[in-house]
């Protein structure tokens, strides 16, 4: 979805990217969230990491 890889698979951990990055990953993660059927971005580290 955001064409990085997750931290999981090697991608960067949040405290690595700039402040747009990570809002940007906030955004996919609430999506992701979302398509899953989870009402909360947390969810979403249990599948990609944070």
């Amino acid at each position: 979805m955001s064409g990085n890889e997750c931290p999981v698979k090697g991608g960067r951990c949040q405290r690595e990217m700039s402040k747009e990055e990570r809002e940007f990953d906030r955004l996919i993660r609430l999506q992701i969230s979302e398509e899953l059927g989870h009402s909360r971005e947390q969810i979403t580290s249990i599948y990609l990491g944070s």
